[in-house]
């Protein structure tokens, strides 16, 4: 059975590719259509992921299966909760700026780059 609060994120939520991909890979329904897998690049992406664990909780609780999407979706995942504080931090102090999780994300990213994947 599809939860309730995951078909009102399809109709209406902010969604963006990489919230399509998490929401792809942890329900079993293509909302990618074409574009493939993404991950989240910036802190905007990463709160539409955010939002969308926010509405079906029982994605959050699955969140770790998103290691097996991509080493990116791994290095993010297993930073998700200070990416999630630092954001958090950052929108209380600059709000719509994110330049503490923006540098985290991307030093995690970079990481993964040279370790080649």
């Amino acid at each position: 059975m599809i939860d309730k609060n995951f078909v009102e994120w399809l109709a209406s939520g902010r969604r963006g590719l990489s919230s399509n991909t998490l929401a792809t890979r942890l329900s079993g329904i293509n909302c990618c259509g074409s574009w493939g897998s993404r991950y989240p690049s910036d802190p905007s992406d990463f709160i539409r992921c955010q939002k969308l664990l926010d509405v079906v909780p029982g994605f959050r609780e699955r969140l770790g299966e998103m290691r097996e999407e991509s080493p990116e979706w791994a290095g993010l995942v297993d930073s998700w909760d200070v990416i999630a504080n630092l954001i958090e931090l950052d929108l209380a102090d600059t709000p719509e700026v994110c330049p503490r999780a923006y540098k985290k994300m991307k030093s995690i990213l970079e990481g993964v780059r040279l370790r080649g994947h």
